[in-house]
């Protein structure tokens, strides 16, 4: 059912719409006309729809001609369109730059996994700033922030939430759901409250519901809902229904393919496609789902609603024709649908260069809300005078002078490996080592090739410099944030008496995730001196008897094991003083290499609540 009236879907078949592609693309979108069109009323509601892996193209507003997309197309020709909205190359750093409005690395976001993947706990989210004001607040779906205390989403300000651990469904880091992997997506176990419940629906719809529900309780004070799918990250597991859509995607692609300017797939990237293509359908039917229920509930009129992707596609695919995909800096990996709908917003395309860390301030700026300063200092900067139509000469010259930077490594930011640096027009693309000359980068004129085809730095040597110097002070003040540390999820507190150490937050030498004979350690804080229980479990289990230690040095605990049937050893009570550890564990047989712990259960010794125990698999 469609919230709006029916439109046509934007077809492309396929070259005489292709030229209006590159001009959309190349940003000469009309702005929005001038003149306030109406006041933000007080408190609007506010929803925040995130997903996952969507690229660019994945969706028909933007003249994907595959993918059906009906609700989310109409949303989005009745809001304003930010034609060129930039977030970081992969998943996490994008959350953390949403829930803050500050550079991901600042926040102490440095990876997806080998514990890079938690943000400080002093960063001040969304949700903080919201419930200043009286809002209630609730996350839906992946927050990739931090699982354990103080770093979960209810230690950052959201009154509720359903979520799971780690960085996606079955991954490493979702211990609950990591031995279903072909079907996770299907009735997983989520974290209600910090609660793990055993659901019976396919997750996206199960995220919705639990959203629909949030918004009828609260209907009657001020709310913000972060609805953040896990789809259409992989594994790309589909309701068949919806799968069964595109059961002719093959002879579709092939009958359009080079006017769409399609990348080359083989069979394996048609069928990923395919999942995909049903993945965000389905994420269509439950935004028409969330609309629907807005409408019944009479708040349609005082509710913003946003719609986004995290970063560019995972697999090739339609994407504009830009270059790159998921983790890199081109425009394929940054470039994604941003929409903002609400009454006071005229319909239309806003064609400045917009980005992940200016969401924050703009909705400060909507609820007069201040920024936090200092350590907090917010780097984006609000856009609402253009989604107003407000004095946007001024506010274009301000967004079109300054310098945005993307970057993804492994660890930490490197100059100048897959960095970039947009000013205006240009953009400064890096591949290359720190010691490398000025010529080993790379300057595009994006408003001119967005496809980024040709290099222009031979001609634009100060250009160039400009931005890799502008890079270069950038880097240096952010790498000197105080919550660039190390990140210690807390033991032995009674705000999570029992803590699952997972792969997700473990660190060691990368790449950390399913290897067991590489090296690993968490570090961690232990609040209270006491005995503790801990569960040490091996993903192989034991091919021969050999002996376990665990080390919270000085402390450490051997245990000699005989049983080869098992793939987990308990310690039974480890007396550990309060106090910060580096946390390590392996098994070894004699003269064996050792064998690192897929996960940790640590639970304080006087903590007996048997609802989490049994719904986590009675652990211990």
């Amino acid at each position: 059912m469609f919230f709006f009236r029916k439109k046509e879907k934007i077809k492309c078949r396929y070259a005489s719409q292709w030229m209006l592609f590159m001009l959309l693309l190349s940003g000469s979108a009309v702005a929005i006309a001038q003149g306030r069109h109406s006041a933000v009323t007080p408190k609007p509601n506010i929803i925040l729809i995130l997903t996952d892996d969507q690229g660019i193209g994945d969706i028909g507003y933007l003249h994907n001609p595959f993918i059906k997309t009906p609700h989310i197309d109409s949303l989005a020709m009745h809001s304003t369109q930010l034609s060129n909205f930039y977030v970081c190359p992969v998943c996490a750093p994008t959350r953390a730059t949403l829930m803050t409005g500050r550079y991901s690395i600042k926040t102490g976001m440095h990876d997806t996994y080998n514990g890079g993947a938690i943000m400080d706990s002093r960063e001040v989210t969304i949700a903080e700033y919201l419930k200043e004001k009286k809002y209630t607040t609730a996350i839906f779906g992946k927050w990739h922030l931090g699982d354990n205390y103080p770093f979960r989403p209810v230690d950052q300000g959201f009154d509720e939430s359903l979520v799971f651990d780690g960085g996606g469904l079955a991954q490493p880091g979702d211990v609950a759901n990591f031995s279903r992997k072909d079907s996770a997506y299907f009735g997983p176990v989520l974290y209600s409250n910090n609660i793990p419940v055993k659901t019976n629906q396919y997750c996206s719809d199960g995220f919705t519901d639990g959203a629909i529900s949030f918004i009828q309780q609260h209907k009657k004070q001020p709310f913000f809902v972060y609805l953040a799918f896990n789809a259409p990250h992989a594994p790309l597991q589909v309701p068949q229904k919806y799968y069964d859509l595109y059961r002719n995607l093959d002879k579709d692609m092939k009958q359009a393919g080079r006017e769409l300017m399609l990348p080359e797939m083989n069979a394996q990237n048609i069928e990923a496609a395919k999942r995909v293509y049903g993945m965000v359908t389905n994420i269509d039917d439950n935004v028409g789902r969330i609309m629907a229920s807005l409408r019944q509930e009479g708040l349609l009129d005082n509710t913003l609603v946003i719609f986004m992707s995290d970063n560019g596609p995972a697999q090739p695919r339609f994407k504009l024709g830009l270059r790159g995909q998921k983790a890199s800096v081109y425009e394929g990996g940054i470039k994604v649908p941003c929409f903002f709908y609400y009454k006071g917003f005229k319909a239309g395309k806003i064609p400045e260069t917009l980005a992940g860390i200016d969401v924050l301030p703009t909705l400060l700026d909507m609820l007069d809300i201040p920024a936090k300063k200092g350590e907090q200092q917010i780097d984006g900067i609000s856009f609402l005078p253009l989604l107003e139509g407000r004095n946007p000469g001024n506010v274009m010259d301000i967004f079109k002078n300054r310098y945005l930077f993307f970057y993804w490594q492994r660890g930490y930011p490197e100059a100048y490996r897959n960095i970039a640096v947009r000013k205006g027009d240009y953009k400064l693309v890096g591949h290359t080592a720190a010691s490398s000359p000025l010529s080993a980068l790379e300057v595009y004129d994006i408003r001119n090739d967005s496809l980024e085809t040709k290099n222009i730095l031979s001609g634009h040597t100060q250009v160039a410099a400009d931005l890799k110097n502008a890079f270069d002070k950038w880097l240096s003040n952010a790498l000197e944030s105080p919550h660039l540390g190390i990140q210690r999820p807390i033991l032995g507190s009674d705000k999570q008496p029992l803590v699952i150490l997972n792969r997700n937050d473990a660190k060691g030498f990368p790449p950390m995730w399913l290897q067991e004979n590489i090296y690993g350690y968490w570090d961690v804080q232990v609040a209270q001196s006491g005995y503790y229980h801990i569960k040490a479990d091996f993903l192989s289990g034991f091919k021969a008897a050999g002996t376990m230690v665990i080390r919270f040095a000085p402390h450490q605990v051997t245990v000699d094991n005989t049983d080869t049937t098992t793939h987990s050893i308990t310690v039974d009570k480890m007396f550990i003083p309060k106090g910060d550890y580096r946390v390590e564990c392996w098994y070894s047989k004699k003269g064996g290499a050792p064998v690192y712990p897929f996960y940790l259960v640590v639970q304080r010794d006087d903590y007996n609540d048997t609802v989490t125990k049994n719904a986590t698999g009675n652990i211990f």
